[in-house]
């Protein structure tokens, strides 16, 4: 059965004029529905009851959390993430492990338990229960292939290794007594009998050279003294000074400037001031309860801190006395020592092989690459190779990648003539600039600290960084080695000077600096108070020193000259009041730095560049030169590597794996560079009037794929329930020049919607499958995008329950009656309105009717004969659908009449028309009308309501 569209009734209208018409009914009609379609529209275009839906006060639904910290992949959706690090504690931007790595084994018998690195040697300490070979050297030059150089039968057991020069120190870690032992290694073929000892209590765990002071952290003895000092001055005859307190289990140690940092096992971690090695006194204190600290590393302002069981602690160390932790990783070994080179923290992780942690953000270390298979028990770098010391043997791996010159950020605020590094702090000098500090946290954006010029005539040419104190030759008259303290490096404060003439170069060890006076000299100054420096040697004859170094208990002078002849000195300084001269040698004219690298020494002239074998060091060895290449101005050594600067035209780099034989492998235009150094990745260039920084090294922390990777979950909500909001927060690390965005979808991926993380979105498109996905933008090599763990509280709202439809009966004779419900109840929400359908089928697969009510029942009238089937359904407010009711149907039955009329016919004259009535035959036509008619009336009724046209047609008919 059709539907029917009832019209208007007549008779709830009022006439307002009627006007018969004739012969013109059909063309009326037609005309009249056109105009007029408001007589005819259907009423299921309408609602029975419109109800306003502007919502009320919210009632909140549901609410429920879904936590992501990454180390499961359980709701990684695999197929649509190409991001890195699910499942190791992070989402970040993938590597770049193109890069070629590879490793070699120099495998030993017995553990290998430490090992130190010096030029292209690494000195090695073995563990065992004879003294046979137990110390070594290696020769690491081609690092594929380890080789021996000479070994020595030192003692059993060793586990500490420091070198120095051309002296080293080997502690023992047990047996029925301590011992260090002090060798000469200046000729590493042969190595001789120990030339002196010593015997502190407790075994022998770490060791540090500053000065010519040696600091031994040892444990295990009731009588232990912790940290034991001695002054090596002249190593064959050392001479112990008051040990600091006793610390029973005192593990590692580190020192920076006059700060040591003391790893004390079970017992915490101790700074101790040794300005005054004669009488060390405690700064601060951090305890570690439930860890087993093993060793500690200090790199200006930060910290790392090896916790045994409780992996790696990173520290703020940029204020001694206060300071505390930034970031922590439990790795999954026992944490020995660690090593680090910029942003990549290398990890000996005991019985867990090699870890390799990226620092970049200390808050959040972050897992980046493991070596697994053997028991690491230390770790040190040489260029971009990692050398450990392990319970096989030595092993390397290369997992940096050495490259090109890549520009990251320049300051262009004052002139620059040379820097140093440390930390996250370079400091230069430029000259009448004076001394200023950069926060090159971020290289691709240096920033000013602060700057400070004392002084009459300045010229702040060079400078040397020892701690929290800066000293700066100043070349002006009235200048000298002016001394700064830096500890805070946006407020730095001048603290001493020692008057020279014109001061050119210096280098600081320990309280003692060495400074090249352009007039007279060298000058070897105690600077242990740097208010009231002291001068406690000099060397003169020498005049126009332009350069100097000191590694070990040797000095290296250069000076500049017009011509080729005696220009390169090395001096003794075993005792430190007479240095004394070992040799000196020609050079070529105008030469401006040295470097010495173990035994090799690279000197700058004005026409090359050039390297000499130092073995022994009274004595010096052409080895190659490149003269081709001329007017060098700074250089620096890491590994194998050279960066040299020439200021007509910019930066070489050169490989001198074989000193033999230098290769140039790199050079960029950098116009006036004059001074640089080396620290982490990069190259850091005092470049005359900017300081510009280059990449030189790609290392786990700092080869991010660049571009946009995703991150992107499976469902991630636990209930079958309408969402309804939402609100994504994060932890997260996003440097310069990277983008990280989030977007969340309610119906399983259909619809994203782009999200601010912290504040609740309302989705626009509802549903029950909750998923999250962010876009992680690189745009350089430096930096990862790292999202470390998120949060989202999601909103969901529990349907309403079904309605009771009410049966209506099962028959009605005139089409009109009431459909009835239950209200439906709401646990979570409120119910804004129902929906109530009407089919003549029980699928309702094609509707006759709908409607939309906030009420509890729906009139229905004038529908026609047939079978109606009904059902209903509550929407609450947040829009959410309940289920359908039950299903009632009736049934409509209106009875139908058969009508015979006798008419008669009269004709009656008026002024409005003509009336005629005939008497049918028996019987009635289609629609009840008589069989033969024989007039037709027609009137139009106009009503106040509305223009209802009602037609009564007569169709005048001879049967």
């Amino acid at each position: 059965m059709g539907t029917r569209y009832p019209s208007t009734r007549i008779d709830t209208l009022e006439p307002i004029w009627v006007v018969p018409m004739r012969k013109i009914a059909i063309p009326i009609l037609l005309f009249m529905l056109v105009l007029l379609p408001c007589a005819t529209t259907p009423s299921s275009m309408k609602s029975i009851a419109e109800s306003n839906h502007s919502a009320p006060g919210r009632v909140l639904s549901s609410l429920d959390t879904f936590s992501e910290n990454f180390l499961s992949g359980a709701f990684q959706d695999s197929g649509n993430t190409t991001a890195a690090g699910w499942g190791s504690g992070y989402a970040g931007s993938p590597k770049n492990w193109s890069l070629s790595w590879g490793t070699d084994l120099y495998e030993t018998d017995y553990p290998i338990k430490s090992v130190d690195v010096q030029g292209r040697k690494a000195y090695v300490g073995m563990y065992r229960s004879v003294a046979t070979d137990s110390f070594q050297i290696l020769n690491i030059t081609d690092t594929d292939n380890i080789a021996t150089l000479d070994t020595r039968p030192s003692a059993r057991y060793l586990q500490s290794v420091e070198i120095w020069g051309d002296v080293a120190f080997v502690g023992k870690a047990e047996g029925e007594s301590s011992w260090i032992g002090i060798y000469n290694v200046s000729d590493p073929h042969n190595i001789p009998v120990n030339m002196a000892s010593l015997a502190p209590k407790g075994n022998v765990t770490d060791m540090e050279i500053q000065g010519h002071h040696l600091y031994v952290a040892s444990y295990g003895d009731a009588d232990a003294d912790g940290m034991r000092i001695y002054d090596v001055e002249d190593p064959a005859n050392p001479v112990e000074i008051t040990p600091y307190q006793t610390l029973e289990t005192l593990r590692g140690i580190d020192l920076q400037g006059d700060v040591a940092y003391l790893a004390e096992g079970t017992g915490g971690l101790w700074l101790v001031n040794i300005s005054n090695p004669s009488s060390a006194t405690t700064i601060d204190y951090l305890s570690f309860s439930g860890a087993n600290l093993t060793d500690i590393l200090v790199d200006g302002n930060r910290g790392y801190l090896a916790a045994g069981d409780d992996g790696v602690y990173i520290l703020d160390t940029s204020n001694p006395s206060d300071i505390s932790v930034l970031g922590h990783y439990d790795t999954d070994g026992f944490v020995e020592t660690v090593a680090v080179r910029g942003n990549s923290l290398f990890v000996a992780d005991g019985e867990q092989g090699i870890r390799i942690l990226d620092v970049s953000n200390p808050a959040e270390p972050i897992f980046a690459f493991y070596w697994i298979g053997f028991h690491a028990y230390d770790v040190e770098i040489y260029g971009e190779h990692v050398i450990i010391a392990s319970s096989d043997g030595v092993r390397v791996l290369t997992i940096m990648h050495q490259t090109d010159f890549f520009e990251l950020g320049t300051y262009s605020g004052k002139k620059a003539l040379d820097i140093r590094v440390q930390g996250d702090i370079a400091y230069v000098v430029g000259g009448d600039d004076g001394l200023y500090t950069l926060d090159i946290s971020d290289p691709l954006n240096p920033v000013l600290l602060d700057s400070i010029l004392v002084g009459d005539t300045k010229y702040y040419r060079k400078l040397d960084v020892q701690g929290h104190l800066a000293y700066v030759a100043d070349y002006g008259s009235g200048g000298g080695l002016r001394v700064f303290d830096v500890q805070n490096p946006s407020e730095i404060e001048h603290i001493g000077r020692g008057g020279l003439q014109q001061a050119t170069d210096v280098d600081v060890k320990g309280e003692v600096a060495y400074v090249a006076d352009g007039t007279l000299g060298v000058y070897i100054i105690n600077v242990s108070d740097p208010s009231s420096q002291s001068e406690i040697s000099s060397i003169s004859g020498i005049g126009n020193v332009t350069t100097l170094w000191v590694q070990g208990p040797h000095l290296y002078v250069a000076r500049y000259r017009e011509d080729y002849g005696e220009a390169y000195y090395t001096y003794d300084i075993r005792d430190i009041a007479n240095p004394v001269l070992l040799n000196s040698h020609e050079l070529s004219a105008e030469t401006y730095e040295i470097i010495v690298d173990g035994d090799i020494l690279y000197a700058l002239d004005a026409t090359i560049v050039i390297s000499y074998n130092l073995t022994p060091p009274n004595d010096v060895d052409y080895l190659d030169g490149l003269a081709f290449m001329s007017d060098f101005w700074g250089i620096w050594v890491d590994g194998p590597y050279i960066a040299a600067s020439r200021p007509d035209q910019g930066l070489h780099l050169f490989d001198a794996t074989n000193p033999n034989s230098l290769e140039l492998i790199s050079s960029h235009e950098d116009v006036g560079v004059r001074g640089l150094t080396m620290h982490g990745d990069n190259v850091y260039c005092a470049a005359g009037d900017h300081v510009s920084i280059y990449s030189i090294y790609q290392s786990p922390s700092s080869n991010a794929k660049i571009g946009t990777f995703t991150a992107q979950s499976l469902e991630v909500d636990d209930t079958n329930a309408t969402l309804i909001s939402a609100t994504l927060t994060d932890e997260s690390w996003v440097p310069t020049d990277c983008d990280l965005t989030y977007w969340l979808t309610a119906d399983g991926g259909e619809n994203w919607e782009e999200v601010t993380p912290g504040v609740e979105h309302a989705f626009t498109n509802t549903g029950n499958d909750l998923r999250w996905k962010a876009n992680l933008t690189t745009a350089t090599h430096l930096y990862s995008v790292y999202i470390y763990s998120l949060d989202i509280d999601y909103v969901y709202n529990d349907a309403p329950e079904a309605s009771t439809l009410t049966d209506p009966g099962d028959t009605d004779d005139d089409g009109n009656f009431t459909v009835e419900w239950s209200a439906a109840a709401d646990t979570t929400g409120t119910i804004d309105h129902y929906d109530l359908q009407m089919d003549n089928e029980e699928t309702f697969s094609s509707l006759l009717d709908s409607w939309s009510t906030g009420s509890l029942s729906v009139d229905l009238t004038d529908l026609e004969n047939g079978t109606y089937y009904f059902r209903v359904r509550a929407v609450d407010s947040f829009g959410v659908s309940g289920p359908w009711s039950n299903v009632e149907n009736i049934t409509v039955s209106i009875p139908s009449t058969t009508t015979t009329t006798t008419t008669t016919t009269t004709t009656t004259e008026t002024t409005t028309g003509t009336t005629t009535t005939t008497t049918p035959t028996t019987g009635t036509g289609p629609f009840g009308l008589p069989e033969t008619i024989f007039g037709i009336d027609t009137w139009i009724i106009l009503a106040a309501a509305g223009i209802v046209v009602i037609l009564l047609l007569v169709v005048i008919v001879k049967r």
